[in-house]
């Protein structure tokens, strides 16, 4: 296989190890999936870790800020490579209104969550989107597409408190 995130492998590995929590590496990953690769740079917390990491691992301070994200561009849910591809969009669902403790259980539920739901009247004419998923992302996309169930454990990897599986 010649994917670039594979390659990155071990480097993904001593950096679980060095942070020792698994919340936080998958934190990471997802931030330097989203939020990271849209603003160019990583967040304050993320420098705050990868500089303690690269201290403790002066071989690595050399990487870029493109080489840190390529190494983490895997999937913070199942840690397997990402690849783009288009999903539908769903404009039959519908906002709804959420108090501040559901707005909270569902932000700490969402960093589990597959988010494959776009409600937006602002896609226009458009069918579908262009996303990073892994190939575990895509085929429970098509699972729940199809009905056959909802994401738990045993499907996500992950369980409702957050451990993998």
């Amino acid at each position: 296989m010649n994917d670039p995130a594979a390659n990155w492998q071990s480097i993904r590995e001593l950096f679980r190890v060095f942070l020792g929590n698994d919340v936080a590496f998958r934190k990471f990953i997802q931030t330097c999936n989203t939020k990271s690769r849209e603003s160019g740079r990583l967040t304050y917390a993320q420098e705050e870790r990868w500089n303690s990491f690269t201290n403790a691992n002066p071989e690595f301070k050399s990487l870029t800020f493109e080489e840190v994200v390529a190494a983490f561009h895997v999937c913070h849910i199942h840690l397997k490579p990402l690849r783009s591809v288009e999903v539908p969009i769903r404009k039959d669902v519908v906002s709804v209104s959420r108090t501040r403790e559901s707005e909270a259980q569902i932000s700490q539920a969402a960093f589990y969550a597959i988010p494959f739901v776009v409600d937006s009247p602002a896609w226009g004419e458009a069918t579908h989107l262009s996303v990073d998923h892994c190939e575990d992302c895509v085929r429970r996309r098509k699972q729940i597409e199809t009905g056959h169930d909802h994401p738990t454990a045993a499907t996500t990897g992950v369980n409702p408190r957050g451990r993998q599986e």
